[in-house]
């Protein structure tokens, strides 16, 4: 089971397992809280249970994990003249086309470092043993 933050799990009996959005004692319980906790608020998130066979379960997991954990950003904005809009900002940017990157390698995060220069942060999702890919090495060229 994936969940888009931290929640308490088990499975006491077969084929049924419980999960723990809220903890609620209304007295402390002595376990690292140190005060009483009543959270009553509403809360809201995402939840995917995978079911498949083990050889699969690494993959699907990391590639669920990666939309769950990144999803996409939608942007919104009002104008009369999308030309003038277009003209004055950048519409897109996209350093590096998503099909140069093996299904395997993401991209952690980028950081400018000053101009022309980008330190790309990589990070190969699967673990050695998975059966998706096997490790090879990649090579990539930026071109400015």
């Amino acid at each position: 089971m994936l969940t888009d933050r931290s929640q308490g799990g088990s499975s006491i009996v077969d084929g049924q397992f419980e999960v723990m959005m809220h903890r609620r004692c209304l007295a402390d319980d002595g376990r690292g809280v140190g005060e009483p906790l009543n959270e009553t608020e509403p809360i809201f998130t995402h939840q995917k249970l995978i079911y498949s066979p083990i050889q699969l379960a690494a993959s699907q997991y990391r590639n669920l994990t990666e939309q769950l954990q990144n999803p996409v950003w939608l942007f919104f904005g009002n104008t009369d003249d999308i030309n003038f809009w277009t003209n004055r900002y950048k519409a897109s940017f996209s350093p590096l086309k998503p099909e140069a990157l093996p299904k395997n390698v993401k991209i952690l995060n980028a950081e400018f470092l000053e101009e022309k220069k980008i330190l790309f942060r990589l990070h190969h999702i699967y673990s050695e043993y998975s059966n998706v890919c096997s490790n090879y090495q990649y090579y990539l060229w930026f071109i400015s």
